[in-house]
C-alpha cells in the first residue's frame, strides 16, 4: 500500500512536470512567432527613440490633459529606458509606425526614464482615473475617455494587432 502511494505521487510529479514543460515551451514558441513576425521588414533596424516621429509626439506629464481633449482616438504609450519589457514593445511599436498604422491614430509617448518618482507620474495620470503599475503600458483613449489599458509586451502586441486586423479587415 505504501509503495502505491509512492508510485502514485511520483506519477504525479512527472505529470506535473510534463505540464509546466509543455506550458513553457508554448511560451517560447508563442514570443518566437511574434519576434518572427517583426523581421519580416527588412528596415525595421531603426531604433524607436530615434525615429522622426518618436520625436514628433514625445510629450511630458504636462501635455496629458490636452491629449484627452482631443477629438479623435489616440494611443499613449509609457515607456522606460531602463525597461527590458519596454525594448520589446519599442520594436512592436516601430514596426506599427513603419508600416504606416500610426495614419489611424495618433500614438503619444512619455518617457519616463528621467523621472524619479511614481508619485509624480501617478498625480499627473489621476485627473483621468489612471495609476501607472508597470512600464511598459499602452493606454487607448476614446472619445476623451480611457478605453483600455495594456500592460507589458504581450498585451500591448495584442492591442495592436487588433487595430492592424481591423484596418485589413475594412480594406
Amino acid at each position: 500500500m505504501h509503495f502505491d502511494k509512492k508510485r502514485i505521487f511520483m506519477m504525479m510529479i512527472i505529470t506535473i512536470t510534463m505540464c509546466l514543460v509543455g506550458y513553457e515551451l508554448h511560451l517560447i514558441c508563442n514570443i518566437n512567432q511574434k519576434i518572427d513576425q517583426l523581421s519580416f521588414v527588412e528596415n525595421s533596424e531603426q531604433q524607436l527613440r530615434d525615429s522622426e516621429y518618436y520625436q514628433e509626439n514625445l510629450i511630458d506629464l504636462t501635455a496629458i490633459d490636452a491629449l484627452f481633449d482631443k477629438q479623435s482616438d489616440s494611443l499613449l504609450y509609457i515607456h522606460s529606458a531602463d525597461c527590458p519589457a519596454c525594448y520589446i514593445t519599442d520594436e512592436y511599436l516601430s514596426l506599427f509606425i513603419e508600416l504606416g498604422y500610426h495614419h489611424e491614430m495618433d500614438i503619444y509617448f512619455i518617457d519616463i526614464s528621467s523621472l524619479d518618482d511614481i508619485k509624480t507620474i501617478n498625480s499627473a495620470l489621476a485627473n483621468w482615473n489612471i495609476e501607472l503599475q508597470v512600464t511598459p503600458t499602452l493606454y487607448l483613449i476614446k472619445a476623451n475617455k480611457l478605453s483600455i489599458q495594456a500592460e507589458g509586451a504581450d498585451d500591448i502586441y495584442d492591442i495592436l494587432n487588433n487595430i492592424v486586423e481591423s484596418v485589413s479587415a475594412q480594406a
